[in-house]
């Protein structure tokens, strides 16, 4: 009988002993899996036990479905020892901070000059070449570049640069003693540069496509240049009383930018966009000059003939990513 009781004894004393030394996973469910703990890494624990024929069986668990973990001493001369650990928190996905981004295409004005277009309807310019003139002038080109910093994957901060130019050359008659003909280039400028903010919307789980939205508040130049043929009928200044061979424009004004885009990835640090944006611009004054004179003079429009000059944008746009 005292036989049979130190078998069973010296049984229990070697599970206990065998258990207490093994390792210890315990999941976010509350399980507990005794093992042997192999390696532990930012997303695995990867362990080993061993089965009822004493096979030993190779697992893992990711780390995020663990609650804690306990290493048992696996030296017969160094008494048990635990330590405790709280796994470590997965890292956010790395991304790309830095994108700088250059895009080129059309723009077309909303206002439809309409002062303009009587003024030269009053010189006896028939209307067809008038609507013609004008139309032309409207329909514009577009460029530009922008820098942003990413602060998360999602949003970003940055400057922006934009460039507005439009041309248009005719020729017409003018209401004199012997219908004299006028050449005309007529030619726009606008320049804008600000800060801008970003904001991107993933729209698929591989972020090959997304959504995009640029906001910006900054400061436009304008300028518009009128050079006509010297060796034609000219105007007259009716300040100076020379002959005009050239007048200058400008205007000035804090302005800002929406732009919206379709953006694809093929490479991680590559990106092709198809862009449309918005250029809100208004004048409420500008500085005239005629051929090539310094000096200029201030005219105020009112806010009835206010000069509008907003614009939308379409174009493609390129961005590298590093």
């Amino acid at each position: 009988m005292n036989r049979k009781k130190g078998i069973i004894a010296f049984i229990m004393l070697l599970a206990f002993t065998y258990a207490h030394g093994q390792d210890k996973i315990v999941t976010i469910q509350k399980d507990t899996i005794y093992c042997k703990i192999v390696s532990i890494s930012l997303k695995l624990i990867k362990f080993e036990q061993q089965d009822n024929n004493r096979t030993t069986i190779s697992a893992s668990i990711p780390i995020e479905q663990v609650k804690e973990y306990s290493l048992g001493s696996r030296s017969q001369e160094t008494p048990p020892q635990t330590k405790t650990y709280t796994p470590v928190k997965q890292m956010e996905n790395p991304f790309l901070r830095w994108r700088l981004g250059f895009q080129g295409g059309g723009s077309y004005l909303f206002n439809s000059l309409e002062s303009p277009r009587q003024a030269m309807r009053d010189l006896g310019v028939p209307a067809q070449q008038v609507d013609y003139f004008y139309n032309q002038l409207r329909k514009g080109k577009t460029a530009g570049a922008d820098i942003y910093y990413l602060i998360t994957n999602s949003f970003g901060v940055g400057l922006k640069y934009s460039y507005f130019t439009s041309s248009v050359l005719t020729s017409y008659s003018v209401e004199t003693a012997d219908n004299a003909n006028v050449t005309e280039q007529e030619k726009f400028f606008m320049h804008y540069a600000g800060p801008s903010f970003f904001f991107r919307q993933w729209l698929s789980g591989n972020h090959k496509f997304s959504l995009n939205e640029e906001i910006s508040v900054g400061y436009i130049l304008y300028s518009d240049k009128t050079l006509f043929d010297p060796s034609q009928y000219l105007f007259i200044n009716p300040q100076t009383n020379d002959p005009q061979q050239s007048t200058l424009t400008k205007g000035n004004n804090f302005s800002g930018t929406f732009q919206l885009s379709l953006e694809y990835y093929p490479l991680s640090w590559l990106s092709i966009s198809l862009n449309g944006g918005f250029v809100p611009v208004i004048f409420r004054s500008l500085k005239t000059s005629d051929n090539g004179n310094a000096e200029n003079t201030v005219v105020y429009l009112g806010k009835e003939n206010q000069l509008n000059l907003s614009r939308i944008d379409y174009s493609l746009g390129v961005r590298f990513h590093f």
